[in-house]
């Protein structure tokens, strides 16, 4: 091969890289919305509560370690429900009863909204992979902040995100 198309082979890969990233950078910062109902029967979008920190968490009841993080995130909520930060929970079980027996065993419950999607449309809009995943958003709906699994010592990074962000303006 020729040294100038070698040359023009080298320009072209790294300009397919720089551009791959690039659009990948941006869908990453791009806006995400959804519409769901809440177990209440109320109609929610996640751009329903921009101003607000947002903590979306995705879970189901058969998950282990969304059974351990449920009780820790009404915890979260309480404490700072008041300074403009909520929570969402969105449920994958295939049947709301187990959602509802699960949540019916937890005291005290989660007074945050809860949308059950058994058809799995919103987890796929986030690009879910595991259970539970959490994704914390700022004031302006931007993806910030994204954990997947959970272990205890996730509350301190959820408590240091949620201050961060409740500065900002």
């Amino acid at each position: 091969m020729g040294r100038i198309m070698k040359s023009k082979l080298v320009s072209f890969t790294l300009l397919s890289f720089i551009l791959a990233s690039a659009t990948f950078a941006a869908s990453k910062n791009n806006i995400k919305n959804f519409t769901g109902k809440t177990i209440q029967g109320k109609q929610i979008m996640l751009s329903d509560f921009k101003g607000k920190v947002v903590l979306l968490d995705f879970w189901a009841s058969w998950c282990y370690p969304c059974r351990k993080e449920m009780p820790q995130l009404v915890k979260l909520y309480r404490k700072h429900k008041k300074d403009g930060f909520i929570i969402i929970g969105v449920n994958i079980d295939d049947h709301s009863e187990n959602m509802k027996k699960f949540l019916n065993k937890l005291f005290p419950q989660p007074d945050f909204p809860i949308v059950w999607d058994s058809d799995k449309k919103i987890p796929a809009e986030f690009d879910i992979m595991s259970m539970p995943t959490t994704i914390v958003f700022d004031k302006t709906g931007k993806e910030r902040f994204r954990h997947n699994g959970f272990e205890l010592s996730y509350i301190k990074d959820y408590e240091k995100e949620i201050q961060t962000l409740k500065k900002e303006k």
